[in-house]
């Protein structure tokens, strides 16, 4: 027997709530948020009913900080620090702006994108032009190289590949900057291993997301065999997915939270 049922998209979640929510006298956005969660479908893992969420929530807040006359920060319990760190997401040698909206593997055979010496131009403009003394890079491994479009599992030639570009920007940087890796969920755990043991060589801040985020174990294994470590956390969306990464134990390192879709704000 098969069942099916539809969701809503991020336009008709927003449609849905202002009904929930239209005329209400106070800003109360627990209950606002637990209201809209009761009334709109598949609001209770991730995806886009919880992007759709997120974003309303951040407005609520920016709603009450401007009723209040206060900074947001304030009420959500007040500044701990002055200063934060910041990183520079370089990607695969080519920015954002550079890509458009083309995936950067899509342009891995052009000058834009995977080679050492765009790995250390960008390292340099970061350093340079935005003082940034936390960058990282990604290792994806361009379509091209692959057997087929779904492969985890490389072999060594692959490894080498997609870890000499970090020891390029590390010989021309030195130890001025800090290196974050990001593997995008792409490995398999042996595949994984491997390449944190390369990284392991450039002296690598983290080793973020090195293979898919819901298998725990799997992300375990490799924490566990990594010289470097972990960061996951991008992937999830409630507190009580992060709860289950933690409460199991030994699946990472670093939480890596993300201010998009409903990592930060979900309750």
């Amino acid at each position: 027997m098969v069942s099916a049922i539809g969701g809503p998209g991020i336009k008709e979640v927003l449609r849905r709530a202002e009904e929930l929510i239209r005329g209400g006298k106070e800003v109360n956005i627990e209950y606002l948020l637990r209201l809209i969660r009761k009334h709109i479908p598949n609001s209770e893992w991730g995806g886009v009913v919880n992007n759709a969420i997120s974003g309303l929530e951040t407005a609520l807040w920016d709603l009450k900080g401007k009723l209040t006359g206060l900074p947001v920060y304030e009420l959500l319990g007040g500044k701990v620090r002055d200063r934060v760190a910041v990183y520079a997401d370089l990607h695969a040698g080519a920015g954002i702006i550079e890509t458009g909206s083309r995936r950067w593997v899509e342009l891995a055979s052009t000058e834009v994108a995977y080679n050492v010496e765009n790995y250390v131009r960008r390292a340099r403009e970061a350093m340079n032009m935005g003082g940034f003394r936390y960058i990282k890079f990604d290792v994806d491994v361009p379509e091209g190289m692959m057997e087929t479009e779904f492969d985890r599992t490389f072999g060594m030639r692959i490894v080498k590949f997609v870890t000499s570009f970090i020891g390029g920007v590390r010989d021309a940087v030195k130890y001025d900057v800090d290196i974050m890796i990001d593997g995008h969920w792409a490995f398999s755990v042996p595949t994984a291993i491997a390449i944190a043991r390369e990284l392991a060589k450039y002296d690598v801040f983290w080793f973020e997301d090195p293979v898919p985020p819901e298998n725990i174990d799997a992300m375990r294994e490799v924490r566990l065999k990594s010289p470097v470590p972990i960061a996951t956390g991008e992937k999830l969306y409630r507190l009580s997915q992060f709860r289950e990464l933690i409460e199991e134990g030994g699946a990472t390192d670093i939480i890596h939270l993300m201010c998009r879709g409903s990592v930060v704000y979900s309750r």
